[in-house]
């Protein structure tokens, strides 16, 4: 960030401008980091939680530029997050691998009933690789809330783009970034917000 504004946005070789991104995806980066270690101090939590926001802004990032998720991140991470369960103060393995069955069986049903009502399946299997990440890493309760939160968010806006004739029905609208959002706050405030939701009935 210091570069940057020292630079003045050019390359110090070249001369070309740098794009904004760069200093925003780092001013992001440490925000989160910066949250994550008040959240869970120095532990393995720690450690999870940066190695899954990493994941969660590359993905962002690639999903926004080019609508798709890559498997170099979302199967690596699907196979980390099993392994982090086993560690000291981890979600434990049978939560973790239930994680990854309702994360991505979510999506694989959103894709098979728009397929057969719609013609079109609606979703990529990209998301369904992230949820199944998100399941792995958060367990099936807080992937559940991702989702329920990407969808919260990202309905909206998609129908605003819409109405606004900003998209059109058939221009792909990302919704990598809606799930990666809704995995970063069901990390931090998940059980927080689940133990809320379900006091209004049971309190």
């Amino acid at each position: 960030m210091l570069s940057y504004l020292l630079l003045r946005a050019r390359c110090r070789s070249c001369r070309d401008s740098i794009s904004w991104r760069y200093p925003m995806v780092e001013i992001l980066c440490a925000v989160l980091f910066a949250v994550a270690y008040v959240r869970f101090g120095l532990s393995l939590q720690l450690a999870t939680a940066l190695i899954l926001l990493s994941a969660l802004i590359a993905i962002t990032g690639i999903d926004l530029d080019h609508q798709i998720i890559p498997d170099v991140l979302s199967l690596p991470g699907i196979a980390l997050g099993l392994l982090l369960s086993l560690g000291p103060g981890g979600i434990g393995p049978g939560d973790s691998a239930l994680g990854v069955l309702v994360g991505g069986g979510v999506f694989i049903v959103i894709i098979v009933g728009s397929s057969l009502v719609l013609g079109q399946p609606g979703m990529g299997m990209g998301d369904v690789k992230l949820g199944a990440m998100l399941g792995a890493f958060l367990g099936w309760k807080l992937a559940l809330l991702s989702v329920l939160l990407s969808v919260l968010v990202g309905g909206p806006l998609a129908a605003f783009l819409l109405a606004t004739g900003r998209k059109g029905r058939k221009d792909p609208l990302p919704f990598g970034p809606f799930l990666a959002l809704g995995g970063a706050v069901s990390l931090f405030w998940g059980d927080a917000l689940l133990a809320w939701y379900f006091g209004q009935f049971l309190g």
